[in-house]
């Protein structure tokens, strides 16, 4: 049975078809996701492991569970609604017969982390990929998307409107705000995922967190040393040797946006950082610390 057409069924044949599929991944070890804010390296991290025996592998899969303006303030109910009537079927369909499923998808954190957790509980294993907030964040500047504007990043960035945030968006917003810039909203951002995380780490301490920054994506020996955590001994030896190789760098999206988002250089983007990093501690906010 195709999932597209076990998903239609009702709740009963959802249930054995489900039943059916964790039965065959009794023999997968890890169920491997990834929290990061995008643009940090996942794609390079899944190119890592591609192709190597026992592992299925992808990058941002269908569904990929992004938040829809339809369903307005619902958004985590809808969410955690569609994981486990639909993501979950093709995650144990694709996970069936290998030793490990890995998902990099900076959409986890922010949109189904909490229900995979709680679903695969001591099978899951989720990396912590930190890269520079400066960066990350002039990384989507460049690409011309901002933090609360548009269809692209509301569907895939957190919004800054939200109610639930942790770090309030008056910060950026208020009247006379030296924060108005549009690279300030993808600082935010940044924030705003990093303190999700920790607190999400609070939260399922035993969760089998891992901590990578970006820069051991180019390290062989930071790369053994994940294989290690996660596991994978069969193919560690050609993950390892593809240390290095960048994949999804969108150059070419980069330079498309023209003059107004290449005017801003990373030395100028640092010191808006520090200013920036300096409102959220002088206001109370969570400050997470990149090392």
């Amino acid at each position: 049975m195709s999932i597209g057409v076990a998903i239609k069924h009702n709740a009963a044949s959802r249930s054995i078809f489900e039943a059916w599929l964790r039965f065959r991944c009794r023999d997968t070890r890890s169920f491997v996701f990834v929290a990061n804010p995008g643009r940090s390296g996942s794609k390079t991290l899944a190119d890592l492991f591609l192709g190597i025996h026992g592992l299925a592998v992808f990058h941002e899969p269908t569904p990929k569970l992004t938040f829809e303006p339809e369903w307005g303030p619902n958004q985590e109910s809808e969410l955690r609604s569609l994981f486990l009537r639909k993501k979950i079927f093709y995650i144990l369909q694709a996970a069936a017969g290998n030793s490990h499923y890995i998902e990099t998808n900076h959409l986890f954190i922010k949109s189904f982390a909490e229900s995979a957790i709680e679903y695969f509980g001591d099978r899951i294993k989720i990396i912590h990929l930190r890269r520079d907030p400066v960066f990350v964040a002039l990384s989507y500047y460049r690409l011309g998307i901002i933090a609360g504007y548009g269809d692209v990043a509301f569907r895939y960035m957190l919004d800054p409107n939200r109610s639930n945030n942790i770090i309030s968006s008056r910060i950026l917003t208020e009247p006379g705000s030296s924060l108005a810039h549009d690279f300030y909203r993808n600082l935010w951002y940044w924030y705003e995922l990093e303190a999700r995380i920790e607190r999400m780490r609070l939260r399922y301490p035993t969760a089998g967190w891992i901590d990578l920054h970006t820069d051991d994506l180019n390290n062989p020996i930071a790369v053994r040393t994940l294989c290690d955590q996660l596991g994978i001994n069969e193919g560690a030896r050609q993950i390892c040797d593809r240390a290095g190789l960048r994949s999804n760098t969108r150059i070419s999206e980069k330079e498309s946006h023209g003059a107004k988002y290449a005017q801003l250089d990373v030395v100028e983007a640092q010191e808006m950082h520090n200013r920036f990093r300096a409102e959220l501690l002088r206001r109370g906010h969570p400050v997470p610390v990149f090392d």
